[in-house]
């Protein structure tokens, strides 16, 4: 098996040859995902009762979701831009493959990603709006 530069030409020669930008630009935002997803973690392990997995508050929690958020925005969006570049493109760095390698190494790992940072997204999305809900209904609740 070659691999997921013998399905996707992305990454292999071709792309090389053409000097196609598309995997050096993803670079720079694998860079600032990756870069996110460690602040996150600092944060939590550095503000976090018990660690990582502990349960914090406060304004550390509230940036540490903020972090979260963004880097799971970044990850779907960009995810997903790679699939619809490859659709749109009438599957120019993938068409040459059998379906089988498109699906298992290409496919499926884009599909775990898209919702993986998808479900990020909705969880610390809502985390968001529920503290931003929390501050309303305080505001809301106080007397003239």
């Amino acid at each position: 098996m070659e691999g997921w530069a013998g399905v996707d030409h992305t990454y292999g020669e071709q792309a090389w040859l053409e000097r196609e930008g598309f995997t050096a630009a993803q670079g720079v935002i694998n860079m600032l995902e990756v870069t996110l997803y460690m602040v996150y973690f600092f944060i939590a392990w550095r503000h976090g009762k018990g660690g990582v997995r502990g349960a914090f508050g406060g304004k550390w929690a509230a940036r540490a979701v903020l972090v979260e958020f963004a880097a799971g925005t970044i990850t779907a969006t960009k995810t997903s831009l790679y699939f619809m570049r490859e659709v749109f493109s009438g599957y120019k760095f993938t068409g040459h493959a059998q379906m089988h390698p498109i699906w298992t190494l290409w496919g499926f790992m884009n599909l775990v990603y898209i919702l993986a940072s998808s479900y990020m997204m909705f969880t610390f999305g809502t985390d968001i709006l529920d503290g931003l809900g929390i501050e309303e209904a305080s505001t809301l609740e106080k007397p003239n």
